[in-house]
């Protein structure tokens, strides 16, 4: 389930209470509240920017995250006793709770999954989409055959609009649907066979409370910041750079590199960049980026700035970026 919305609208609120409510009417068991960093983590546990806060104040529970090295427990306090309800983890050292049993969590709510566009892109920023499913598998193991009506963990990723350039979104192969939904207007996407929703969640009445705040009157609605925030829409360069509808005919393969075919045009300087393999005259396998990074990225980069260059989605844009990245990093 992804959840993607402004600030605000009751995404982290909605989910925590109604897990709480939940797992004490015996409905669902612990929870992994996820973060993507370490850093991340360790402020969640703050008192002050604890994710439990406003559910506290609003419900007049005593929620907290206890940090105890890499993790922390979620102890609620209520007239019975502490109970454990849950661990937070961050998705960053996750690879060291291998071996640890999980059975009795059964859901995972990943916070703020999409990192900030102005965020460092450390390791666990870039891999992230990897790093998540080597940490369900280890969560999940082998419940849902080796148990009665087992069921898989269950799994909400929530986030603002910052980008589409999330390793997450393209492991689940969703960027797609979210492109399609913003050119359409459609606020929601459902995959019964692959078990994927996603939904563009939005509030008018916040939205319009906003828009007459200090804030947002002083940068106008047409601020990238006033469109993510009130608008809930993705402003990504690369949108403006898919076009799904290219006579592919018109173009013949130029390069080839890790899954990405790039085409040139038969008759014009122009380049065409898709996910998916056909033979080109030069290829270029995973073990050889710097290469391609050294013979490519100068006429690549000058094109899509010129726009000169179209890709069939954002998921593709920004494989390449990655790419490149990589292959610049081993010079």
């Amino acid at each position: 389930m992804f959840y993607i919305g402004g600030r605000g609208v009751g995404k982290t609120f909605s989910y925590l209470k109604g897990h709480r409510e939940a797992f004490h009417a015996g409905r669902a068991g612990k929870i992994i509240y996820m973060r993507l960093t370490e850093a991340e983590l360790s402020r969640a546990c703050r008192p002050d920017k604890n994710p439990y806060k406003k559910i506290n104040e609003k419900c007049g529970f005593n929620i907290e995250l206890k940090k105890h090295g890499e993790d922390a427990t979620i102890i609620d306090h209520t007239d019975d006793g502490d109970i454990v309800i849950g661990s937070a983890m961050a998705l960053s050292t996750f690879y060291n709770q291998r071996g640890v049993d999980f059975s009795d969590f059964t859901d995972i709510y990943f916070d703020e999954f999409i990192p900030n566009k102005y965020a460092r892109r450390t390791p666990a920023v870039k891999e992230a989409g990897a790093l998540f499913v080597e940490a369900y598998e280890t969560a999940n193991r082998n419940r849902e055959f080796e148990e009665e009506n087992g069921k898989p963990i269950y799994c909400v990723f929530t986030a603002n609009a910052f980008s589409l350039d999330s390793s997450i979104l393209r492991r689940f192969k969703v960027n797609a649907a979210v492109e399609h939904m913003q050119e359409t207007g459609q606020m929601r996407y459902r995959s019964p066979a692959r078990g994927v929703y996603v939904e563009l969640c939005e509030s008018k009445e916040i939205a319009d409370l906003k828009r007459n705040t200090a804030l947002y009157r002083a940068i106008g609605d047409d601020d990238e910041l006033a469109i993510i925030n009130l608008e809930n829409k993705f402003t990504d360069y690369a949108l403006s750079l898919v076009n799904k509808k290219v006579a592919i005919k018109e173009y013949r393969p130029l390069v080839y590199v890790s899954g990405i075919t790039i085409y040139t045009h038969k008759s014009r300087d122009f380049l065409y960049i898709a996910k998916r393999y056909e033979t080109a005259p030069n290829m270029y396998g995973d073990n050889e980026l710097q290469k391609f990074y050294n013979t490519w990225y100068t006429l690549i980069v000058t094109h899509i700035a010129d726009r000169l260059a179209e890709f069939d989605s954002t998921a593709t844009y920004y494989e390449l970026q990655s790419l490149f990245d990589t292959g610049k990093a081993s010079r």
